[in-house]
């Protein structure tokens, strides 16, 4: 499986990431896990993000409705 590059990089700086997805650092704070649900790396003190992770969030949140999966079947 190849990475996934954005801009050359393997992993994207939380301001990175929240430009990427267009939200604000704050948003992306607060949307990363434990807090939320976007998972992310520490290299030391710093908050990093693979850009796979963020696509495979932003695809979750396409099968969300009102906090719960899409029922295919109504």
């Amino acid at each position: 499986m190849t990475p996934e590059l954005i801009d050359g990089k393997l992993l994207l700086s939380q301001r990175e990431a929240a430009k990427a997805l267009g939200i604000c650092p704050k948003s992306l704070y607060n949307r990363t896990a434990p807090r939320g649900d976007i998972l992310c790396v520490k290299i030391g003190s710093r908050v990093m993000y693979d850009p796979r992770d963020l696509t495979a969030w932003i695809d979750a949140q396409k099968n969300m409705k009102d906090g719960g999966l899409i029922d295919d079947a109504t």
